[in-house]
């Protein structure tokens, strides 16, 4: 499956590759050959983009050169375009896929927070829901808030997050949509990577 997040994983390599190459000046052809390879990728993210308005997860390339899309709506086919591809947050595309994220996959459950994705069934124990929130895709969308200047809202959700940490301070991968219940790996190295990013953030800001 080539995913979205993926391709906007890979246009920030390449073009940091590049870049790496012209400050030591080494490898200038490669630099050359990278960049253009990440224009072309970043010129095709559209075929990414579902007409129902948002980025969808992927799709899947057959041998006879056709694709299977994979249509699920994903909060990494937003976090992708924004963190590393650096779609500007005013454009159609992300504004569309916002706004699906925000009314499917954001506060679906009793406690709010953030999904995956609709029909997530990773730890869920509760088929009632369309997933658990996850702290990392919580703050995800916190960092999307930041650099839109909605602090509040950014703020809401890092102060969801910060509330879900256990007596020691550990940080679960996600919960119970009732109960708040950790589920998953706790302590999620990544939770804690994306709430001192989130944090940052807020540093940033002030």
């Amino acid at each position: 499956l080539t995913s979205t997040y993926t391709v906007c994983t890979v246009i920030a390599a390449l073009e940091t590759a590049a870049a790496l190459a012209d400050t030591l000046e080494r490898s200038q052809a490669d630099a050359v050959h990278w960049r253009h390879a990440a224009t072309k990728m970043r010129t095709n993210l559209d075929k990414l983009y579902h007409p129902d308005g948002y980025f969808r997860k992927g799709f899947l390339l057959q041998p006879d050169g056709s694709l299977i899309y994979d249509d699920v709506l994903d909060i990494s086919s937003l976090y992708g375009p924004y963190m590393f591809a650096k779609l500007p947050l005013d454009d159609p595309h992300m504004t569309s896929t916002l706004k699906a994220v925000e009314d499917h996959l954001l506060n679906t459950s009793p406690i709010g927070g953030v999904i995956r994705y609709v029909h997530d069934g990773y730890f869920l124990s509760k088929q009632q829901y369309p997933g658990n929130p996850w702290i990392v895709c919580s703050l995800w969308l916190a960092q999307i808030y930041y650099s839109m200047q909605q602090v509040e809202k950014a703020r809401a959700l890092a102060d969801w997050s910060l509330a879900r940490a256990s007596r020691s301070g550990a940080l679960s991968e996600q919960f119970d949509p009732e109960t708040g219940a950790a589920q998953g790996v706790t302590p999620l190295v990544w939770s804690h990577a994306e709430m001192i990013n989130t944090l940052l953030d807020f540093a940033h800001v002030a």
